[in-house]
């Protein structure tokens, strides 16, 4: 606060209220005549030395985390770009090989959206893995894609079943490798998603 000496009335000073300050740091106030409290001010240098110490610390480790949140967010961009490249060359390839009926934007993937595919379990795998689906009533046809990275394909099931489904791969139809499944419903690819096989 702003205060005046009484000798002095012309000159404005700043100071702190001594009550406050004892509430926080008691080693700094004293007890004069009459109980009046006086306040050692060299003792505030200290404390702002200590203040500014803590404060470069919480900045530093503030900088860092968001350093790492950044780190993770580039390669969370990375991995986006490089699934819709793959995303592409499948449907590049679906569409070549006349599995759907036309080009779709990346935009639009999920077409029908009452279908439904799900994360393999488990993800990675090494003996067998369970996709589960949901494929509308109206659809007439209903195919189950895997590829490999390069977009080639690797297999392709036929879903007669309607409603909630699952599909089971076994290890041993599959080399080690990372692979993508992709549900095509009446020729429009609907969901593609991820699956890793591993050695035993």
């Amino acid at each position: 606060m702003t205060y005046h000496y009484k000798t002095s009335k012309d000159q404005e000073d700043i100071g702190f209220i001594a009550q406050e300050v004892e509430a926080l740091f008691p080693q700094t106030v004293a007890y004069g005549e009459n109980g009046k409290l006086g306040l050692s001010y060299d003792h505030f240098g200290v404390i702002a030395i200590k203040a500014i110490q803590e404060l470069h610390t919480a900045l530093l480790e503030k900088e860092k985390s968001i350093s790492n949140l950044r780190e993770k967010l580039e390669a969370a961009q990375d991995k986006n770009e490089l699934l819709e490249d793959r995303l592409d060359k499948i449907e590049s390839m679906l569409f070549k090989e006349g599995r759907v009926d036309s080009a779709i934007d990346n935009e639009d993937v999920i077409l029908l959206t009452d279908a439904q595919l799900t994360q393999n379990q488990p993800n990675p795998f090494n003996e067998q893995t369970t996709i589960n689906y949901f494929i509308p009533e109206q659809t007439e046809q209903a195919v189950l894609i895997i590829t490999d990275l390069k977009g080639q394909v690797i297999k392709e099931l036929n879903i007669s079943r309607r409603g909630e489904g699952n599909v089971t791969l076994a290890a041993n139809t599959l080399s080690v490798g990372t692979y993508q499944y992709s549900l095509v419903l009446d020729g429009q690819l609907t969901a593609t998603k991820q699956m890793v096989l591993t050695r035993n």
